[in-house]
């Protein structure tokens, strides 16, 4: 599909493709229930997602504590 062009969101990688390294490049396989390929920054995101949460988590458990006013 994305030689034929007929995927609008992706392109392949070419020689003239600038930062290929934030390119889709890390597979997840079958055994995964939802394979897919994933980039780094995918995956920085999701990192960032899982700190936000956790800092609001923790800082709402040290305001009901009263150890932060």
């Amino acid at each position: 599909m994305l030689k034929s062009q007929m995927v609008i969101t992706h392109t392949l990688i070419t020689s003239s493709t600038r930062l290929s390294i934030l390119a889709d490049i890390i597979a997840i396989p079958k055994p995964y229930p939802l394979p897919k390929v994933l980039s780094i920054g995918d995956i920085f995101i999701a990192f960032g997602v899982f700190v936000f949460i956790q800092e609001a988590m923790l800082s709402r458990r040290l305001i009901e504590k009263n150890i932060i006013f």
